[in-house]
């Protein structure tokens, strides 16, 4: 729903942003293959987002295993996807200055530990996503990503969190822990 602190044009560049930036997401989560180049499908997942008509709000990224996000290929990278990897593709698109950020975990491999860490970060997000509306308490979704990690074993990262976006910024407040910080703050009509 479009906030009165938002006009139409503003919204719509926001939507159109995330649309894009999932649709490329999206492809490129399907280039993820062993054996696959990583630099290539970085570069395929920058032509996609170009060609839906988006711009780069960062360059897109995949992080390997242990690097947790933010891993940007160098353009004589010689990285392979190879069984056994956890592989996070981050691509952020922006209309007009409007950013659209979105995140995915591709786990290649059938170990079944593995397998529980992508559903792990799958269902912190949607639990997260299932919260969001003015008037939540930002610690109350990190309770439910923390609760949805840890329940499966695993060990929320703390020092990396989810974030709202403005207008050519791509990190702004409100920040969301993947924890729950005991902290007071509410979400905000109007916020993104």
């Amino acid at each position: 729903n479009i906030s009165s602190l938002m006009d139409k044009e503003t919204f719509d560049a926001y939507i159109k942003a995330g649309r894009i930036a999932a649709e490329a997401r999206d492809y490129g989560k399907s280039l993820i293959k062993i054996g696959a180049s990583l630099l290539e499908v970085t570069e395929k997942v920058e032509e996609k987002i170009l060609s839906l008509g988006g711009e780069f709000a960062f360059p897109p990224q995949i992080s390997l295993n242990d690097i947790a996000a933010h891993f940007c290929p160098d353009s004589d990278d010689k990285i392979l996807f190879k069984d056994g990897d956890v592989a996070k593709i981050d691509v952020g698109v922006h209309i007009n200055g409007c950013v659209g950020d979105t995140a995915s975990t591709v786990v290649l491999s059938d170990d079944p530990k593995l397998k529980l860490l992508e559903e792990a970060s799958r269902t912190a997000l949607n639990d997260a996503l299932k919260l969001v509306k003015p008037g939540v308490r930002i610690s109350e979704i990190g309770r439910a990503i923390e609760h949805a990690i840890k329940s499966r074993g695993f060990t929320p990262v703390i020092n990396l969190s989810g974030h709202g976006l403005n207008k050519y910024i791509i990190h702004d407040s409100p920040s969301i822990p993947n924890i729950d910080n005991g902290g007071d703050e509410t979400l905000r009509d109007g916020q993104v």
